[in-house]
Parts: structure tokens; sequence; C-alpha cells
């Protein structure tokens, strides 16, 4: 069969060869053999192929199975290779069988000599089933590609309305944060002892829901792809000491705070602010979850590797390792059960971890349930 698709024209001595005929009969592929248009010879599985019999089709034009819409095409290129024009040697074509149905075929033809004149031989498989698994595969493409605009669309909304909420409730918040500063102040009178306790209740939970409000926002512009880093020149020690002065030692819950941080650590390059958001949602993290013992929290420097580690660890109640793979998850709280003793939306951690891609860096933890966890931070020193 190769002989006969052979690129140039091949001389094929096909009249009154039985043997031939019967070979081409044998042949799965469709095969025509067609001089100016006017089909010459064409096999068994063509017939099968356009539900012409055999002695129907050597009646018609070649051109007149082909569908309307490749017709034109089909003769000039036809025509084309009959002239020795160079023309593609493989394409795909529609035609109409005898039935009236559509069928595509993948369609090839070389020259040939057949008779003694130019003709082209052409084999042609039908396609039909890829091409309708093709138009279903495009078609479902396309209903993915809609519902993915739509997600996109909501998440956007989402986004925003977060975004919108949480910057209308600062207002109010401010508000009521300022007016009950004052009347703790006494400016409205003197208090007694039972308004300064609900004072104090009223400024304690405001800051708590300025803190959600504002882990809202940042964990909407990280999902938006807003956030970047601002790096700069930081000097470590000094960032260490500031944010170890803004905790107690001993919390009113009895957990005490342990402090490694050595003597001599170097200035780096990074973004301080997200370095300290990251160290101080773990170490709330860690207190929150952990009724007593103590938070540890360490800084080392690995000069080999450029790398500043960040480690918080507490003595709480552990994350199961069922748990570990989800903590980081937006609202991702390992506990999610309806009674939960401890309040959070799930958002620092997740805050955390994308702080630290954000930086270059990585984080690891490690923990058993009923001993407590450990968080590891790595942060480049460099760019």
């Amino acid at each position: 069969m190769r002989s006969l698709t052979a690129r140039g024209p091949d001389r094929v001595k096909a009249s009154g060869d039985a043997t031939f005929r019967a070979i081409i009969d044998k042949v799965p592929a469709a095969i025509f053999i067609f001089e100016r248009n006017k089909n010459r010879l064409v096999n068994s599985t063509a017939a099968t192929l356009t539900g012409y019999s055999q002695n129907e089709l050597l009646q018609m034009d070649f051109w007149q199975i082909i569908h309307p819409d490749f017709r034109l095409m089909k003769k000039q290129r036809g025509l084309a290779r009959q002239r020795g024009v160079k023309v593609p040697p493989r394409y795909e074509l529609k035609i109409i069988r005898k039935d009236g149905k559509e069928r595509w075929l993948e369609f090839s033809g070389s020259l040939i000599k057949f008779h003694g004149k130019t003709a082209v031989l052409g084999t042609a498989v039908d396609i039909t089933k890829t091409k309708i698994a093709e138009k279903q595969l495009q078609r479902r493409l396309r209903d993915l590609q809609a519902l993915q605009a739509k997600l996109v669309k909501a998440n956007q909304a989402k986004d925003e309305f977060l975004g919108v909420i949480s910057h209308e409730l600062r207002t109010p918040i401010h508000v009521i944060t300022g007016y009950a500063g004052l009347v703790g102040e006494g400016t409205f009178g003197e208090l007694t002892p039972e308004l300064k306790k609900i004072i104090s209740i009223i400024d304690d939970q405001t800051k708590k829901l300025v803190a959600v409000i504002e882990h809202i926002l940042v964990a909407t512009k990280i999902v938006s792809g807003t956030v970047g880093a601002s790096k700069r020149e930081i000097d470590l020690k000094r960032m260490l000491r500031e944010l170890r002065d803004s905790y107690p030692s001993l919390l009113t819950t009895g957990v005490a705070i342990h402090w490694d941080v050595p003597s001599e650590l170097p200035t780096i390059r990074t973004d301080g602010a997200k370095v300290t958001q990251i160290l101080t949602h773990l170490i709330d993290n860690a207190v929150k979850f952990t009724s007593k013992g103590r938070v540890s929290v360490s800084a080392a420097y690995e000069q080999k590797k450029r790398w500043i580690t960040f480690e918080v660890s507490d003595t709480g109640i552990g994350i199961s390792n069922r748990d570990i793979p989800h903590i980081f998850e937006i609202f991702g709280q390992a506990n999610s059960s309806v009674k939960r003793p401890h309040e959070g939306m799930g958002l620092g951690l997740y805050i955390v971890k994308a702080f630290t891609e954000i930086l270059g860096g990585k984080i690891k933890v490690k923990s058993e349930p009923g001993k407590g966890s450990t968080f590891r931070v790595l942060i480049p020193c460099v760019d």
C-alpha cells in the first residue's frame, strides 16, 4: 500500500488486473482512483463508507459525494495536484452518504499513472466519531470556561463585598472605641467599679473585632493577588526586641512567654512589617491554644544558607496529623465544630503562610495532640 501512495507518479498497471482489485478490496481504508475528478476505481470499503455501490461510484464524479462546503476546495486541490502543483497531502473534509447522512473523512492523495494517464490515488478514513468527540470536548471546554468566568466574577464580588464591609465596619467601631475611652477616662463623670469593668470589656472586645476586620482585609488582598513585599534593610535584633516588649512575660492566663534571641543577629533585607505579622500571628495562635505551660519564641541565623529561622512552639493542645494539611487554608481552623472553645476565624495561619511565601520563605509544622506544636519559619536574608 505504501508503494501506491508514495510521492511522485507511480506507474500502476491496474487494467484487467484482478489480483490488484482483490488486494485493494481488502484494504480497511476507502480507496478512490480518479482522473479529472472522475472516479476510475474504488474499493469495497469506499462503497461501504459512502452507501453507494462500486458501480454507482464509477458512474459519478468524485466531488459529487463531497459536502457542498468542501466541494470547491476539493476540486481545486485535485486539479492542482494533477497539474503537479504541491498541495497538502492530508486534510479533513465531509461527505454526504447516499442515505443523506454526513461523515467526516481524513483524506490523503498522491499522483499515480493509471491506464497511462495521470490520476489521483486517494485514501480516506472515517473520523466522524473523533470529530463528534472533539466537538463535545470543545463544548465542555466552553462550558467550563463560562463556569470559570462566573466563579471568578463571584469571587471578585465576594472579595469586594468583604473589603467594603470590613472598611465600613471600622468607622463605627472607632467611634465606639473613642467614646468608650472618654467614658473610661472619666470625661463624663466618675465611674463606679462596675462601669469600669464594663468599659474594659467594651475596649477588649472592640480591639478583637478590629483585629478580625484587619485579618479579613488582609486575606481579601491575598486572595485577589494584590499583596506584595516592600523590602528594605531591617535591624532584626531591634525588630524582635520591639515585638517582645509588646507581650508580657507572664499572661493573665498563667502561660509564660519565653524568648530565645541571640545577642548577635544580622541586618537583613526583607519586609519587616510582614515578618512581624508572621510572628505575631504565630505567637497569638500559640497563646490561644495553650491553657498551661509556656510559649517559646526563638530566632537563629544560618550563615551558610543565608536564612533566618524563627520558631514558635507551645505546650498546648497540639494538632492531629489529619488536620495539619488544612490549618493553612483560609478559614481553616482545625477545630471547626459547632462548640468551639477557641475564638478565631482561621485566618491567622492562612496569612502566615501567604506572607512567608511572598517573602520567598517556607514554613514547617511539627505537632502532637496533647503535647503542643512547633512552627518553623525560614526567611531568606537577601532578595
